[in-house]
């Protein structure tokens, strides 16, 4: 743990989640992460400062190293600038999409990868709240170049979390499956939230 400080979950009990003051404070792991194209749902609470303006890694684990890979790694991200936007990014391939709720609350994200031969960027699914986002808004590189990046998480840096964040974290969970909807649901309304 580099600078994380425990703070109070999302039901208000005390010394449950992590808080992260946006400079550099992380949280690294022994664990891997789900590798490969293999299917994955990951899972995860976050309350941001309402005055950030940082670009926050939630999650992030595999290859980070030169050469680049294209694919190889697997971030999840939240973006600031004029709104929040919520990211997919794979090494040399990302997907920002619109996010309905910024404000000082606590937020439930998802990031589903299907089960699948091969596995493209356009098809890793992000929710927040229980509601699947549709609106992509930007892209790296291009569209299409992004958009049909094969995800192929490689192993590297074991999963690290709240790099860059101005937030809280809390329940992050990794699913070696792609949840379906209805699960994505339960998971969010969970303890009665």
């Amino acid at each position: 743990m580099n600078g994380a400080t425990l703070t109070s979950d999302r039901f208000g009990n005390a010394n449950k989640a992590y808080s992260f003051d946006g400079s550099g404070n992380s949280i690294s792991t022994n664990y891997s992460g789900i590798l490969g194209n293999q299917p994955r749902t990951i899972s995860l609470w976050m309350k941001k400062n309402p005055t950030s303006t940082l670009h926050m890694i939630g999650l992030t684990y595999g290859h980070n190293t030169t050469p680049l890979v294209r694919g190889s790694a697997f971030g999840c991200y939240l973006y600031f600038s004029n709104s929040l936007t919520i990211g997919i990014d794979v090494q040399d391939g990302a997907i920002l999409y619109d996010a309905p709720h910024d404000d000082n609350n606590w937020h439930h994200y998802i990031w589903v990868v299907p089960s699948s031969d091969t596995v493209f960027l356009k098809n890793v699914k992000l929710y927040q709240d229980g509601v699947l986002l549709t609106s992509a808004v930007d892209w790296w590189n291009s569209q299409s170049y992004s958009e049909n990046t094969v995800v192929n998480t490689l192993s590297g840096q074991n999963v690290t979390m709240g790099y860059n964040c101005d937030a809280e974290l809390d329940d992050v969970r990794f699913y070696n499956r792609a949840l379906t909807d209805i699960e994505i649901q339960s998971l969010y309304r969970e303890g009665g939230w």
